[in-house]
């Protein structure tokens, strides 16, 4: 499983700046990071790729950001599942 920083999602187009897509985070408009260590967050690039993808067929980044998340719950459970 691949992480993404900031400035992939930058180089991806996906985003502006931090505090742009902070925002965007909290108002639901886009995916939010995880925590892979206490300094350090990063987006699942399978969580990344729905969102592009929602946001590609022409969803609203509202939309797009709902089927990111179900992604991210999927990874979650996947990953709880495979630690059991």
């Amino acid at each position: 499983m691949r992480f993404l920083s900031h400035e992939d999602l930058v180089a991806r187009g996906l985003t502006g700046s931090k505090p742009s897509t902070w925002r965007g985070e909290r108002a639901g408009r886009f995916p939010k990071r995880t925590a892979l260590s206490p300094q350090r967050n990063g987006w699942a690039e399978t969580v990344i790729n729905a969102y592009a993808s929602a946001l590609a067929i022409g969803r609203s980044p509202e939309e797009a950001t709902a089927i990111a998340e179900a992604e991210r719950q999927r990874l979650a459970e996947t990953l709880q599942t495979a630690a059991e």
